[in-house]
């Protein structure tokens, strides 16, 4: 059940998308290649962004510090070697 639910969570809006763009438009025009290609683009960056926000909780950045990435990352590690 779970391989179904990922399948249907990650390709059926690609095929949902193609289906009615090229039905709707047709496969001389060019604009259901560019939203295929841009949804395809941005389902990626997605992707790719969740995963770094993910990360970045998991090594305890506070995403409301205002201060850099790499001074936050430092403090955790001192807190480390001090114990």
């Amino acid at each position: 059940m779970v391989a179904v639910n990922y399948a249907l969570n990650a390709f059926m809006p690609f095929v949902v998308v193609a289906v009615l763009s090229f039905n709707a438009m047709g496969w001389e025009r060019i604009e259901p290649y560019a939203i295929f290609g841009l949804m395809f683009f941005a389902s990626r960056y997605n992707w790719k962004v969740g995963y770094s926000v993910a990360y970045c909780e998991s090594m305890g950045v506070d995403f409301d510090d205002p201060r850099p990435i790499e001074d936050q990352l430092s403090d955790a590690n001192k807190g480390d070697l001090d114990q």
